[in-house]
């Protein structure tokens, strides 16, 4: 018997299904996909037709696969050459930082920093060099970051591997690279390692509170230290972290709050008895205080790496660790336990610093302003892999590192699929977001850009669509700076792109 219903098909034929529906294209009724549908066959789809298709498609961007690129000679401070496997960046905005290490022979103590505000087409130098007799035949950046606004925090070491000796130097700017606190002394002459950096949880926001940094001083036996720095004039403060000689100066920090005017808690882990333990130190501008703490250790949040604490407009406090998945909400008055409340993938501590908590696999969202979750509009969550429904082994997106959004998204990410080459995308995740481009074995294929592991940092111009790579290369016994500057596949200003889900139509409008 045929469970054929006039009625209810007269009444479909009548609707008018919402934007983003999809329907298998062999199984539509033509009166129902007429105009203000398309067939997502990985075809372009004119913006100005469908002005409102960009609310359902994910704006996935392919780049030509061959990129215009330019070296720029580095001109080295007197007997220096760029060292090619080291170096930091930081890029906020149309802004780029970039500072090679350097070696000297004969030793010497200045690091040269470059500096572009036009998204690396034109640089210009600053010198960093302290004011004392120590010299190295190695000289970098130890740490270089962003703490938001235009607050920076550098620290800077010299290594001299004849005399084993060395020197770490921080330095601070308010205006993002284009001017430079004098260096001042942190390590009295020890060798330091497992530096990292976080701060108060109102810098990124607001500029207040103090940097911090931690890491152990290769005394013997060593010891874990903690210093504050002022984030205007780069005055440092510091203190032994405590722990007992058995810690061999392991020291982790969290970061602090500002919780009167001129002071802070700031709290740290290290080794006692045998067992990493959480502590807390009330900083008043000038002096380390140790007192009890109220959060337990966890490695999940105590950790040697460059820690992002942030205050939410909730007035909340929110920490992320680099190279972490999960943001953690930090108990009332930091007594109590953190909890997770938001899982990205791997760059959550980077995003926090602009508020773009998103994870592209699963839509879900974290917005610090609120304390709320969030979920992008339509989205099609959990397609995090393609290629099975083609006839070919599946392949799962992962996050594309080093990748910085001139205009930070919450759900613009950069993804890559890990074992094949030219998979390179920027995808903004919508409805029918899935795609499959650069196969090997496709049409297209030769159009799309590698990813590179091996550079220093990549540059996305969402006005534009250009993307830019940069990398140090060698020449002689030195290195000059690549920029590869990979133009899109396509018109993306005029078009978007389908994705390529055979058999399937989607409605536009």
């Amino acid at each position: 018997m045929s469970t054929f219903d006039p009625v209810t098909y007269s009444m479909a034929r009548e609707a008018k299904l919402p934007a983003g529906a999809l329907l298998a294209s062999m199984s539509a009724d033509p009166a129902l996909v007429g105009s203000g549908w398309a067939h997502l066959d990985g075809s372009l789809v004119s913006r100005a037709q469908y002005p409102n298709a960009r609310n359902v498609l994910g704006d996935v961007r392919f780049f030509d696969g061959t990129p215009v690129e330019t070296d720029l000679v580095l001109t080295t401070p007197a007997n220096a050459n760029v060292q090619g496997s080291q170096g930091k960046v930081v890029i906020v905005g149309n802004t780029i930082l970039m500072v090679p290490a350097l070696n000297y022979s004969p030793p010497g103590k200045t690091l040269r920093v470059w500096r572009s505000t036009n998204g690396g087409e034109t640089w210009n130098t600053t010198d960093l060099a302290q004011a004392t007799s120590i010299t190295g035949n190695s000289v970098n950046a130890e740490l270089l970051e962003w703490f938001g606004g235009g607050r920076l925090l550098l620290v800077v070491r010299i290594w001299n591997s004849g005399a084993n000796t060395s020197y770490f130097g921080v330095t601070v700017s308010s205006d993002l690279g284009g001017n430079w606190t004098p260096l001042v002394d942190i390590n009295n002459g020890w060798n330091l390692s497992n530096l990292h950096a976080s701060s108060d949880a109102q810098m990124v926001s607001s500029g207040q509170g103090y940097y911090y940094l931690a890491g152990a001083r290769l005394t013997s036996p060593a010891t874990g230290d903690i210093w504050a720095v002022h984030p205007v004039t780069g005055a440092v403060k510091t203190a032994n972290a405590g722990g007992d000689a058995a810690g061999n100066g392991n020291c982790e920090l969290l970061g602090g709050r500002v919780t009167a005017a001129g002071a802070s808690e700031v709290l740290i882990a290290r080794v006692i008895g045998g067992v990493m333990q959480a502590g807390r130190f009330v900083f008043d501008g000038n002096t380390f205080t140790p007192a009890a703490s109220g959060v337990a250790y966890n490695s999940n949040y105590f950790r040697k790496a460059r820690l992002c604490l942030v205050r939410g407009g909730d007035g909340q406090d929110y920490v992320a660790v680099a190279g972490s998945a999960t943001v953690y909400r930090m108990p009332p008055n930091w007594t109590g336990t953190p909890v997770p409340v938001h899982t990205g993938l791997n760059d959550t501590a980077g995003r926090m610093l602009t508020n773009t908590l998103s994870n592209p696999l699963t839509g879900l969202g974290f917005d610090l302003t609120t304390g709320a979750e969030t979920r992008l509009s339509g989205f099609n969550a959990g397609a995090n892999k393609i290629g099975a429904q083609y006839g070919t082994a599946a392949k799962e997106w992962a996050l594309a590192d080093g990748v910085t959004d001139r205009t930070p998204s919450t759900d613009r990410h950069f993804l890559q699929i890990s074992s094949q080459a030219g998979s390179f995308a920027v995808r903004s995740l919508r409805c029918a977001s899935n795609f499959m481009g650069a196969f090997q074995g496709t049409a297209d294929a030769a159009r799309f850009a590698t990813y590179n592991t091996t550079q220093l940092a990549r540059f996305y111009d969402a006005n534009t669509g250009v993307m830019k790579a940069f990398s140090l290369v060698s020449r002689a016994s030195t290195c000059d700076l690549r920029i590869s500057t990979y133009a899109p596949a396509q018109d993306y200003s005029n078009y978007l792109h389908l994705p390529y889900l055979p058999g399937l139509v989607c409605r536009l409008r």
